[in-house]
């Protein structure tokens, strides 16, 4: 492990364990924003579903809708 002195600390790089718990908090965190999105805007029926949903399959039910939408507006 590689340590870095700094006015006199010793500072130590985040274990892996944190960042791995970091990340897993971005990905949940991005998953409910989605869900909600797609909630609130109706795209599919049966919105019980999302919740088994991966995050890329959320990201790209959500890109088709809003190019959709766009398509829609011009």
């Amino acid at each position: 492990m590689v340590a870095y002195k700094c006015k006199r600390l010793l500072i130590r790089p985040a274990p892996m364990v944190n960042r791995i718990n970091l990340l897993r908090a971005a990905v949940e965190k991005r998953r409910k924003h989605l869900i909600q999105l797609l909630e609130e805007n109706q795209v599919i029926k049966d919105t019980s579903k999302l919740r088994q949903w991966t995050l890329s399959e959320l990201e790209h039910e959500w890109k088709c809708y809003r190019e959709c939408k766009e398509k829609n507006i011009g």
